[in-house]
Parts: C-alpha cells; sequence; structure tokens
C-alpha cells in the first residue's frame, strides 16, 4: 500500500478528510486543479489547507468552488502552483486571534445612516457592534444606506448597551442610523 493511501484511509477513519490533490496552479484567490470536475459550490464551507510544495502551511475557509477552480474566502498570502499538494476537509473551529480591533461609530445627524469603516474580519471571527450604554435613543442597522434608514427593511432595534455580533467579512459591511443625532456604537473584531 502507498504512502498516499495509507494517509487517505487515516484521515477518512478521523473523519475529517474529504479530498486531497495536487493543484495545476492558481492565483491569490483561486486555486486550479485541471482535470477535475466538481458540482458547483460542492465545497463552499469546507477548509482548504495546503499540505506539501508552494503556500505549505495555509488553511482558508472555502467561499466556493466551479467544476475544477476553489475560491477561497480570504486571500492567500503565498500562491498556488502546480507543487502545491492540498487537503480538503470539514471546517474545524480557529484557533484564537491574538488581538483585535475596536472602533466607535456616531451618526451625525439622525436618519442618515453611516458606514462603519474598512476592518476586515478574519475567517471564523464576527463583529461585535454595542449601542454606547448613554445612549438615550435607539440604533439602527442595515446592509446598505437605504436600508438602515428605512423602518421596513432595518434591523429594528438596539437599545443603549444591548449587542449583536455579525459573521460578515468586513465591518463596512454594516450602515448605522440612529433615533437621536450624535448617538452611535462601539464594535470589536478579533483580526490575525
Amino acid at each position: 500500500m502507498s504512502e498516499e493511501s495509507v494517509l487517505k484511509e487515516i484521515l477518512a477513519k478521523l473523519d475529517i478528510f474529504i479530498f486531497w490533490g495536487k493543484a495545476t496552479g492558481g492565483s491569490e484567490n483561486k486555486l486550479l486543479h485541471l482535470g477535475q470536475s466538481w458540482e458547483v459550490n460542492c465545497w463552499q464551507g469546507y477548509e482548504i489547507t495546503f499540505v506539501t510544495g508552494q503556500g505549505k502551511g495555509q488553511t482558508r475557509l472555502i467561499k466556493s468552488n466551479d467544476y475544477n477552480s476553489i475560491t477561497p474566502r480570504s486571500a492567500w498570502i503565498v500562491n498556488p502552483d502546480k507543487t502545491t499538494v492540498y487537503l480538503i476537509r470539514t471546517a474545524r473551529t480557529p484557533a484564537n486571534k491574538t488581538t483585535f480591533t475596536t472602533g466607535q461609530q456616531n451618526v451625525t445627524t439622525a436618519g442618515t445612516a453611516e458606514q462603519l469603516p474598512d476592518v476586515a474580519v478574519p475567517d471564523g471571527c464576527q463583529l461585535t457592534i454595542l449601542a454606547k450604554p448613554g445612549n438615550a435613543g435607539r440604533i439602527y442597522l442595515g446592509n446598505s444606506k437605504a436600508n438602515a434608514e428605512s423602518s421596513s427593511n432595518r434591523f429594528d432595534r438596539l437599545d443603549a448597551g444591548i449587542a449583536l455580533s455579525l459573521k460578515v467579512t468586513n465591518a463596512n459591511k454594516v450602515w448605522v442610523d440612529a433615533s437621536v443625532s450624535g448617538e452611535g456604537i462601539s464594535y470589536i473584531v478579533e483580526q490575525d
């Protein structure tokens, strides 16, 4: 029995191994494996790790795939090439992060939503938003300026001191409005 066969057998018994292969190329946002014929998005939500070759040690959640390529949720640091051997498996819980980013966003004029800043949210992490404890009014959230300002489309509502967490890729996906001018939110995001 070959080393590859033994490894596949062991990993299959651990119920974490799904697929393994050798890339034929790639870019910062793509791993290419010519000759494959995967179903579109069959690997979405799984985890891919480069086990040998160029980019060895990198792990990413899979955002999408087509019949012969995989798109990670966040770009590779070192692009895959024809030496890259990869493993796809059930996503594991990410390790704890070493730092975090915090910030605040006040709404200058009630009824005029403001976008949160550009802060990347790493795979497996969440953006936590807290309505400032000193707010007298309510905070409204939306995925666009129009939705945050619309009483029929916004997330209705965060009272003072209430928090919620969102699994988004960037804080700038969130718009904040307030019922009282000058009131706002604080946010926190774990970082790699």
